[in-house]
């Protein structure tokens, strides 16, 4: 009993806690990616009539019955060439499906974070007014339900329907455990040391996802990929349960929370947040528009377009562990400044890559820039609410969330929106121009103004504010 009341009462436990959940969400949700192309086209040749083993035969025998067309060198024996011929017939037969496929995979990667954006709206609220650890609980059993059904499925329409459901434990996971933290951390250093960390685990998260996912995919299948993530975070959830008890802590009429809209109503915290979205447009930005601009301007093989994530990634997860353990009071708003205007230098200077190795640069500067403004702007949120409004954090963490997600969201469409009309490198340099002209604003988070409004509010209806308060 003394050892799990320790266990209990470590604040330590509840990083701990945190950091796994929100690595195994992020290894979950960038696992998924390199596992769908494999997916749909397996899938679609077991849909097939006529297998695509015997289209390549007959293709092969009769190149005119096959749009792929192969001129190998004459050296080849017969044998040889016609090996070769099947397997160049399947890559191609492979990249024609997939090409047609592009909506249905976007729509997988999208599905979470639109999802987690409606669910943030109903979590915060709910985290104010019940507590966080019911909803952290709630969440763990959602992302590993969806680890199952991705190991499960069989069909798209499971995958798509799982990576939805995923931005709901998503939602609860992270608002939830970030009002934790800031309930067992409440001095400012604490609270940027323990949020580095957590949001550390994002980045890692998202580096060590597409080559797990595609690794084990290949060699264990599908099913263990993720029933694996399904059982580790089942083990966190046991971990939650003995150390917050699942309690719900009901407020009373005296402790009334400050509403999400209210929150929504403070300019300070929308500042903060539209750093948090611009940022991560430019992320989203990256993330989808890159890919095809090195084939366009490197001809860059496939196997080489994921390590162009691997700079974006390190930067951000070095970034925010290394600035956790460094003392920034009242210096936040400074590093954030300094982070957008890294990233405006990222999108300026990716253009004028010349080659594949180029590249790394930029992407590393905004993998550093991301990763500054994020681990300073959410220690900013909660000085906000604890000196604007109610000590409550779930609401406006999930206002954080609901920024991120929205920037995940915004950043593909307008890359697949404006590439129709406009060049990439035309698309990241209007998003410096906007990030540019917005950097400056930061300086009001300097020496926010301080006070309850709703409190204030409250008083001066019921009279019992002095003549000198309402003067001040």
């Amino acid at each position: 009993m003394g050892v799990l009341e320790r266990f209990r009462n470590s604040r330590t436990t509840s990083v701990a806690i945190v950091f796994s959940m929100l690595l195994i969400d992020y290894l979950l949700l960038f696992a998924i990616v390199p596992v769908i192309p494999a997916f749909l086209w397996k899938h679609h040749q077991k849909s097939l009539n006529i297998s695509v083993e015997i289209s390549c035969n007959k293709s092969t025998n009769d190149p005119s019955l096959f749009a792929f067309n192969v001129t190998l060198p004459p050296n080849h024996n017969s044998a040889t060439e016609k090996s070769e011929s099947q397997k160049l017939c399947k890559q191609n037969m492979e990249k024609a499906y997939l090409k047609t496929q592009s909506v249905k995979i976007a729509a997988i990667i999208a599905a979470k974070p639109a999802v987690q954006v409606i669910a943030n709206l109903l979590m915060g609220p709910l985290i104010d007014r019940i507590g966080y650890s019911v909803p952290m609980f709630f969440g763990v059993i959602v992302i590993c339900t969806t680890a199952t059904t991705f190991g499960l499925g069989q069909s798209y329409v499971a995958l798509l329907v799982s990576a939805a459901i995923q931005g709901i434990g998503s939602a609860c996971a992270m608002a939830g455990g970030m009002a934790m933290l800031m309930r067992k951390y409440t001095e400012d250093e604490e609270r940027g040391k323990v949020i580095g960390i957590s949001l550390g685990a994002i980045g890692i998260g998202a580096i060590a996802g597409p080559p797990y996912g595609s690794v084990m995919n290949a060699f264990a299948g599908k099913a263990t990929t993720f029933l694996l993530l399904g059982g580790i975070i089942a083990a966190i959830g046991i971990f939650q349960v003995f150390y917050s008890r699942l309690k719900i802590e009901r407020k009373s009429e005296s402790e009334k929370v400050t509403s999400l809209w209210k929150l929504l109503a403070d300019p300070y915290i929308i500042l903060a947040a539209t750093s948090l979205m611009l940022v991560n447009i430019a992320f989203g930005i990256f993330n989808s528009g890159l890919p095809a601009w090195l084939i366009q301007r490197f001809n860059s093989p496939k196997w080489m377009l994921g390590l162009a994530f691997i700079p974006v990634c390190i930067g951000y997860a070095v970034t925010t562990n290394v600035l956790s353990f460094l003392p920034m009071r009242n210096m936040r708003w400074l590093v954030a400044l300094v982070g957008t205007y890294m990233s405006v230098a990222a999108c300026l200077s990716l253009p004028f890559s010349t080659s594949f190795a180029a590249t790394i640069g930029p992407t590393l500067i905004l993998g550093i820039g991301c990763g500054l403004i994020e681990v300073n702007i959410y220690p900013i949120l909660a000085i906000l609410v604890d000196t604007r409004h109610k000590s409550d954090y779930g609401s406006v963490y999930a206002i954080a969330d609901i920024s991120i997600c929205l920037g995940f969201i915004i950043g593909p469409l307008l890359t697949g929106s404006l590439l129709q009309l406009i060049s990439f490198s035309w698309v990241l340099w209007m998003l410096t121009i906007v990030l540019f002209l917005f950097a400056p604003f930061l300086v009001f988070l300097k020496k926010p103004i301080q006070g309850k409004p709703d409190q204030e509010t409250e008083s001066l209806l019921d009279g019992s504010v002095s003549a000198k308060n309402v003067e001040e």
